[in-house]
């Protein structure tokens, strides 16, 4: 395998690292920070109550600067995919692999993200309301088989890596012939 190769793969993979740890901290976040009432009361650090729409103003937030780091590696997967593919690095399977996820980050920072801003600038009244907690709940749904696809996506470029790696170091087999 060629230095190039070795690196553009080391990179590859931490982008799909650096999203599933970002997704990871997402719901670490998300879980924190719609429970901080409890958390300021318990260490009585403040007399002041966030409500729910506040909480979900601050993790919207979050997320729309988690959104830069999605496109920005979504936009990655479409390339290193799509190379890995027509260079034969790499098979079909994976590479639609790498388009789901590219899809998935797309739908959920452009699509989910913006619908859900664009909610809570009407009010508190909207986001209470069964038509925000629809859209709420499916891009939880598009969150989670994104943080799947990527871990699958991460453990099979390993594979992919490895067993290039070991297909290099394999001597080649020699035609037997008349000399």
């Amino acid at each position: 395998m060629r230095l190039v190769e070795k690196i553009t793969g080391s990179i590859y993979l931490i982008v799909l690292g650096l999203c599933i740890g970002g997704i990871v901290l997402c719901a670490i976040s998300a879980a924190t920070i719609f429970d901080s009432n409890a958390i300021l009361r318990i260490n009585d650090l403040s007399n002041s109550i966030l409500t729910r729409f506040d909480e979900g103003i601050i993790m919207t937030k979050i997320f729309e600067r988690f959104g830069y780091i999605l496109n920005i590696s979504a936009i990655i997967i479409l390339v290193y995919e799509s190379l890995s593919f027509k260079l034969q690095k790499s098979g079909f399977l994976l590479w639609l692999l790498g388009i789901l996820n590219a899809i998935l980050m797309f739908l959920f920072t452009f699509y989910y993200i913006n619908k859900i801003v664009t909610m809570q600038n009407e009010g508190a009244s909207v986001t209470a309301g069964v038509d925000f907690n629809l859209i709420h709940k499916q891009s939880e749904v598009v969150f989670k088989v994104l943080l799947v696809t990527l871990i699958v996506a991460f453990i099979a470029r390993v594979f992919v890596l490895a067993s290039n790696k070991v297909a290099e170091k394999r001597p080649k087999k020699r035609k037997l012939g008349c000399v």
